[in-house]
């Protein structure tokens, strides 16, 4: 038994698989560049670089603990569009997939693109830390 599978961690089964997960992510594709900036304790805006990807070429798709975006350019076309113009092809057009783990409550309320980037904003409704106190009954009664 590890720290993680304790008895008395009821319930978090979700964050076991979050964190494997997590620890899949390591190491992998840096492309496309994206930034995570944190609005306050609640929002979170990420931004990733889609240069050449049109509104229709991106999709989101939020899942239990994680948002996966996907672009893949929908008109055929590759970063050599007229191989006989191009003298330097270095910009990439590639596909990818491109997975964030969200934490608990986090959901996508908006996501816009422009000049390149798409800005998708993440909000977490106010938590309260108010406890509520349970009355013990006997049984039967």
């Amino acid at each position: 038994m590890s720290g993680l599978d304790h008895p008395s961690l009821l319930g978090f089964e979700p964050l076991y698989s979050h964190l494997d997960f997590l620890a899949k992510q390591r190491g992998g594709d840096a492309y496309p560049p994206y930034d995570v900036l944190v609005k306050n304790t609640n929002t979170y805006i990420v931004r990733i670089a889609v240069a050449g990807f049109t509104k229709d070429d991106l999709r989101l798709i939020a899942q239990p603990h994680q948002l996966l975006v996907i672009g893949k350019r929908n008109d055929g076309k590759d970063a050599q569009e007229n191989a006989s113009d191009v003298f330097h092809s270095g910009i990439a057009f590639r596909a990818f997939q491109r997975r964030f783990a969200l934490g608990p409550g986090l959901t996508v309320t908006s996501a816009t693109v422009a000049d390149g980037i798409i800005e998708i904003t993440l909000d977490r409704p106010e938590l309260r830390e108010a406890g509520v106190e349970i009355s013990v009954v006997n049984k039967g009664e």
